[in-house]
């Protein structure tokens, strides 16, 4: 007789919720194979990219794309809301669990993990896409201000 906790039933899983509907979730992202430890979305926001008749179906419906790392015990699985599949997982990069991950820029992830390293992994721009631009349609009126400061600011100016 096999118990109801036996971990071959079990599968983890990540839920997306919106702000405006916390009760229900907007997406959901199976197939992980263990739990979810961070998840860190990029600041910048992304032009969408042309759809083909094969893609998976888009995370959410928005006119813009929102890049974000999910980092499990051992892997990182970088997603975007244009689809349900992730761009990329990385796999092995740090001998104990991921604890923390940020974003430096558009394209740079960097990793902490319990074995005391961290890491700067720097993405193929091919992967994240281009940068939405503040004068875009599709750039949210309330959020032209803040996206205009920091799409000025310097990253390589403040590590010199």
């Amino acid at each position: 007789m096999s118990s109801p906790t036996n971990s071959s039933n079990f599968q983890y899983t990540v839920y997306g919720f919106l702000k405006t509907q916390i009760n229900k979730p907007a997406f959901m992202l199976p197939g992980i194979k263990s739990h979810a430890t961070c998840i860190r979305f990029s600041p910048y926001l992304y032009k969408l990219r042309e759809r083909q008749d094969d893609d998976p179906p888009a995370m959410l419906a928005l006119p813009y794309r929102i890049v974000f790392a999910i980092a499990t015990i051992d892997n990182i699985l970088l997603y975007h809301t244009q689809s349900i599949m992730p761009i990329a997982i990385l796999k092995s990069i740090h001998y104990d669990s991921i604890n923390d991950m940020s974003w430096m820029g558009t394209s740079m992830l960097l990793t902490a993990s319990s074995d005391g390293f961290c890491s700067f992994i720097q993405l193929e721009s091919h992967l994240v896409g281009e940068q939405l631009e503040t004068d875009s349609p599709a750039m949210p009126e309330d959020l032209k201000e803040h996206y205009d400061t920091l799409y000025r600011v310097n990253f390589q100016s403040q590590i010199d």
